[in-house]
């Protein structure tokens, strides 16, 4: 563990030291408040602005942000978790002593706590008059007021947070996403949260598979919200330990899933923000801000350029239910001119896509037509999807493609051309499944007779991305680098 160095140590030691030289604690064990500052802003903002203001007694507390000094007042701004306020030290009110060893002792970062008498509006602004205040705790490293680099923004959380209230209202957004997520699947639907193995390559299940014999046990409906371990390169909107949550429900099919899907994110939207319609980014801005942050990653001092600044184009991602389902394999044929549910081996589905003037990844490697299918929805079909849309796998005819067999019927949810949910149903016959699936256990498990069931996949991630805004995964995920 790294250690500061003396400088510091003999900074942070003189100015505690100098504080309780005059009486002052700067390490308090207690402080009782009274109200939150959103608590606060909330209860007091049906003020006029004409008004004569209102006698309160409040304990308020928070991290001094900015301050102006006007002789006999002092305009503080301090914020807390998710709100901020207006505060005013008066010489009248608080006294020449409180207001000396405010001027002279508290700096920009430290947390303060502070007794309010009056509340009223100040050129229409809620402002809090101070009677009293305190330490609560002294920030003797310098807060910046913007951090330029965002590998520091990941490695030291701590400093982002404290310094940029928008990067805490995100997390305290993505709580709020997941106890929506528990509320909505419990409440309304009634699913039981559990845990199973955390995914591991010497583990033979599938995550899924694990629900699944929940399911063959007789507990009808499963959930779980969990990080993945997996080794997907870390980009914009990819993580590999990203967060989902994954649900198994008995007696579902397709369209039952998909009717799911769609009311969790709808309602989600809807709670959030007040509206089933929301502001969009194109992939174009989220990719040009995230090779800025790219070029600032590797080079703190470089410029980024102005002229690519991200914005909000004028259109809006509806969220409003029913959403589009489209056949994947139309979409294929759209794009390649392919016809899919025909193509009967791996070469000729690759050769055929290419001859279409599609790419493939140079690196992807494929076994079956359906792995071409999906690289091909991967790289285009999907990314062309920003209003919500339903990719449905679901073949014309059982036997999707010639020589393979079956496995049900699946979807993938796109929004604004990335990947959000995915689930559909799956094969319940266990002489079926022992054609592809090598987990013997799993294979018992079936013989003990799973009925027809549906499974969902939601990237939470992604979701939290879409409720905030965020252009970049790791905006979203607390600590991404560990420090």
């Amino acid at each position: 563990m790294q250690r500061l160095p003396h400088s510091e140590l003999n900074i942070l030691f003189a100015r505690a030291q100098e504080l309780k030289a005059q009486g002052i604690e700067p390490y308090p064990q207690h402080f009782v408040r009274t109200h939150s500052l959103c608590e606060a802003n909330d209860a007091y903002e049906g003020l006029s602005f004409d008004s004569d203001g209102e006698e309160v007694a409040l304990s308020l507390c928070g991290r001094l942000m900015d301050s102006e000094d006007f002789g006999d007042i002092i305009l503080i701004t301090i914020e807390d978790q998710d709100s901020r306020l207006q505060l005013v030290l008066d010489r009248a009110a608080a006294g020449q002593d409180a207001l000396a060893k405010f001027r002279a002792n508290v700096y920009r970062g430290d947390q303060l706590g502070f007794e309010v008498d009056y509340i009223y509006r100040e050129r229409g602004r809620l402002t809090a008059r101070v009677i009293g205040w305190q330490f609560l705790a002294l920030c003797s490293l310098p807060l910046p007021r913007r951090i330029d680099s965002p590998e520091r923004e990941y490695r030291q959380r701590y400093v982002h947070l404290a310094a940029n209230i928008d990067a805490r209202l995100r997390f305290v957004t993505r709580s709020k996403v997941l106890r929506y997520l528990r509320r909505f699947l419990e409440d309304q639907y009634a699913f039981l949260e559990v845990e199973t193995p955390r995914p591991d390559a010497s583990l033979p299940s599938s995550p899924e598979q694990y629900l699944k014999r929940l399911l063959i046990g007789g507990i009808e409906r499963v959930y779980e919200i969990s990080r993945r371990s997996g080794d997907e390169a870390v980009s914009w909107h990819t993580y590999p330990e990203s967060q989902v949550m994954r649900g198994c429900m008995m007696l579902a099919d397709l369209e039952d899933m998909m009717k799911l899907t769609e009311q969790l994110i709808a309602g989600l939207t809807q709670h959030l923000n007040a509206t089933r319609v929301i502001p969009w980014k194109s992939l174009e801005q989220l990719v040009t801000a995230a090779q800025q942050r790219q070029l600032l990653e590797a080079d703190p001092d470089a410029m980024p350029d102005q002229s690519a600044d991200v914005a909000f184009d004028d259109m809006s991602i509806d969220l409003v239910p029913p959403w589009s389902r489209r056949s994947v394999y139309d979409l294929a044929r759209d794009v390649t001119g392919v016809d899919f549910t025909a193509v009967d081996n791996v070469e000729t589905a690759v050769s055929a896509v290419r001859w279409a003037g599609v790419e493939l990844d140079a690196m992807a490697t494929f076994s079956s037509v359906g792995d071409v299918l999906a690289e091909l929805v991967r790289q285009v079909v999907g990314p062309s999807l920003i209003q919500p849309t339903f990719l449905v796998f679901a073949a014309p005819e059982p036997g999707a493609f010639a020589g393979e067999a079956s496995d049900g019927s699946r979807f993938q949810l796109y929004i604004n051309g990335l990947l959000f949910a995915e689930g559909g149903s799956g094969q319940t016959d266990p002489a079926a499944r022992a054609l592809d699936d090598h987990d013997d256990d799993f294979l018992t498990a079936l013989k003990y007779g799973l009925p027809p069931s549906g499974a969902l996949t939601v990237e939470v991630d992604r979701l939290v991305m879409l409720m905030t805004g965020a252009m970049d995964i790791r905006d979203v995920i607390c600590f991404p680098i560990h420090p």
